[in-house]
């Protein structure tokens, strides 16, 4: 009798262990499955296979696992270099907006957040989006200056770079002044600020800053004159109309300076040259005015065989000079234009651009002068064109430029 009722708690005893061993292998294996590593190994596999939804998947899975801020950031930047080689764009704007909520000092998504807006506000969806810009672009100073970030370069945050580029290189604080006055001076352009003598006054000292770490940014000077054109213009609405002719000598002045200080870029010279033009657009001797800047821009492509940036220039003058010049001589203009735009084209096949120009330029001949040589060559740019990269249709930051450019063509 005794001997039994010690089985029956031998048995008990022996059950209650398994029940233990059953409840912990249990424990084990739910606490396996939640260990963002195993989902991030699985992920890392499916890279390599380039099984993009299978790493998605898990990526996404390990995020939901993830047990530190550090961790759930990493992998939030994984999944944005995975979507860019999957060609999958639609998510990273979000998954950069994540990383900030978590982390508001990451560099590397602020950064990809602000390049790729930018790219897009460039593309031609501007109002809200050069808004964004401009706030970003803040921010993204503020925490820079606090970190001491400044002077670092922003090449080795730069993700978004296509085929055949290089990742943007120079520092940190010189791209966020040139992109915040960007984005004010065409917020301010635009009326869409609150202030326009305030956001100008911010566009200028923000330019000035960016000569002052980087003297030969051209771009600085571009812009600055600019700022200064807008500034006359307004001032010139308000019925001070002596500021405008001031605004413009000063402009002019910006770009001569530019000229003296990088007279080895080309842009610097186009940049005064266009200024120049628009200036002699605006004079009642309209033809005459325009018509004695030919030395200046037959000397620019002399100086600068290779830019095909020089060429489009001398085309927009000889094409400007076509609509002010009459008969035969609007012809040899309208010829001249088409000779430097081809030339454009053939230094830099692959821009779309310069072939678009080409292109309206042999249908305006055609449709002026009824020349069908003209329009046989300008079907010929359109289907060229439409072949070129940047006319394909695709997502990102890209999309709606390359749409723009597919509906020009």
């Amino acid at each position: 009798m005794a001997k039994r009722k010690l089985n029956k708690k031998v048995a008990l005893i022996g059950s209650a262990i398994l029940v233990l061993v059953i409840v912990g292998a249990i424990w084990v294996i739910l606490s396996l499955s939640k260990d963002p590593q195993k989902s991030l190994a699985e992920a890392e596999t499916a890279v390599l296979e380039e099984d993009y939804d299978r790493a998605v998947s898990r990526y996404m899975e390990a995020f939901g696992r993830a047990k530190t801020n550090e961790l759930r950031e990493e992998i939030l930047l994984r999944l944005v270099d995975v979507s860019i080689e999957a060609g999958r764009w639609e998510q990273l704007v979000k998954y950069w907006s994540t990383v900030i909520m978590i982390n508001s000092r990451s560099a590397k998504a602020r950064y990809g957040r602000l390049k790729y807006l930018y790219i897009v506000a460039e593309g031609g969806r501007s109002g809200s989006v050069w808004q964004q810009v401009e706030k970003d672009a803040t921010e993204f100073l503020e925490m820079a200056e606090e970190k001491g970030l400044l002077s670092e370069n922003v090449s080795q945050w730069d993700v978004l770079v296509t085929a055949g580029q290089e990742p943007d290189n120079e520092s940190l604080d010189v791209y966020l002044y040139l992109i915040r006055a960007r984005a004010t001076l065409e917020l301010a352009m635009s009326g869409a600020v609150a202030n326009s003598d305030e956001a100008l006054a911010q566009v200028m000292a923000d330019l000035e800053q960016v000569k002052a770490l980087e003297p030969k940014n051209i771009e600085a000077y571009r812009y600055l004159a600019g700022a200064v054109v807008e500034k006359g213009k307004l001032d010139a609405e308000r019925g001070l109309f002596s500021e405008r002719d001031k605004a413009a000598v000063e402009a002019k002045t910006l770009l001569e300076e530019a000229v003296k200080i990088a007279p080895e870029n080309p842009l610097s010279h186009i940049n005064l040259l266009k200024l120049k033009l628009v200036f002699a657009q605006r004079e009642p001797q309209t033809r005459e005015e325009i018509k004695a800047l030919e030395p200046e821009y037959t000397s620019l492509v002399r100086d600068f065989p290779s830019s095909a940036e020089a060429y489009i220039a001398l085309s927009e003058y000889y094409s400007a000079m076509a609509i002010y010049s009459l008969s035969d001589v609007g012809l040899a203009s309208l010829d001249k234009a088409i000779d430097a735009v081809e030339k454009a084209v053939e230094l830099e096949p692959e821009n779309v651009d310069h072939v678009i120009n080409a292109m309206h330029l042999h249908d305006r001949k055609f449709s002026v002068y009824n020349e069908p040589e003209n329009l046989r060559r300008a079907r010929e740019l359109v289907k060229k064109g439409l072949g070129l990269p940047g006319a394909q249709e695709k997502p990102g930051p890209w999309d709606f430029l390359n749409k723009m450019n597919r509906y020009r063509l």
